[in-house]
């Protein structure tokens, strides 16, 4: 359904959204930054539907950065900015990954990200990777996969090899974009660097065959400069797309998949490892 608020329009989903949809409690602090925005740059991080963005796109900003980990919310975002006429090159759209496989209608949700071209900038969830993996018979379709309609596509073909060009990880305007998370021993320059390895083994022609030997195994979990070849890029594509929690020494655990303030003894979310 359709609602207005403050002279905007929103889309919002009743039944399946947070809030019943929308979040009706911060529309002062919605028309607060619109105020402020005229001229600036704004960074929208969690924007859900786009509720602020949308405030500070009609108050004037030079630009808006929106981010979120979710591909239908930041997709209903982008459909609110056109509802309320605004312009959509002033607005650019980051999806933290897993595009695909977290609502009922994941072949929606590709082609409509993949539809704002430049506009989106996305980097790749392990939901992502496991969508890759059935399309190069590396991995089989689980109970609860919503890939289906993907995999027996007309545009099948375009859609596989556009995912599988986009990045593990993006950095721009002092901002680094990850699905999960990084390794503690990497710095910057190297995480970027890692990132590069595996994209240009997605991109080229032997990408099947690289995802069958990544798939084959779940070792290494503790990172070593020496690591070469499939173990190498095993541990990379984890960390990048798995990773929640790390002993005090840098070794992943992925197992768990608790909340990080719900760590286990021992463990510790891989942003406060020291």
């Amino acid at each position: 359904m359709t609602v207005n608020d403050a002279a905007l329009k929103f889309e919002i989903d009743v039944p399946h959204g947070h809030k019943t949809g929308f979040y009706l409690d911060q529309r002062d602090n919605r028309a607060l930054v619109g105020a402020q925005a005229h001229g600036r740059r704004v960074l929208n991080c969690f924007c859900y539907t786009g509720g602020f963005s949308l405030a500070a796109l009609r108050g004037g900003a030079a630009d808006v950065l929106s981010i979120d980990s979710s591909a239908d919310a930041l997709a209903i975002a982008q459909s609110n900015v056109a509802l309320n006429g605004l312009d959509g090159a002033r607005a650019q759209w980051w999806f933290c990954g897993d595009l695909v496989n977290r609502g009922p209608d994941s072949l929606a949700t590709l082609r409509a990200i993949r539809a704002l071209g430049e506009r989106a900038v996305t980097v790749l969830g392990n939901h992502d990777l496991h969508l890759l993996g059935v399309a190069a018979q590396a991995r089989t379709l689980g109970q609860q996969d919503t890939l289906d309609d993907i995999l027996s596509a007309p545009d099948r073909d375009e859609l596989i090899d556009w995912l599988r060009h986009r990045p593990l990880a993006h950095h721009a305007h002092g901002h680094l974009l990850v699905h999960a998370g990084v390794l503690p021993q990497w710095n910057l320059k190297q995480t970027l660097e890692y990132a590069e390895e595996i994209e240009s083994e997605l991109r080229a022609d032997s990408w099947q065959d690289f995802l069958v030997a990544l798939f084959a195994g779940r070792s290494p979990l503790q990172w070593d400069t020496t690591l070469s070849g499939t173990d190498r890029a095993r541990i990379i594509v984890n960390a990048f797309t798995r990773l929640r929690l790390c002993d005090c020494h840098g070794r992943m655990e992925l197992k768990n998949t608790n909340a990080p303030d719900h760590a286990p003894a021992g463990l510790m979310p891989w942003f406060d490892v020291p």
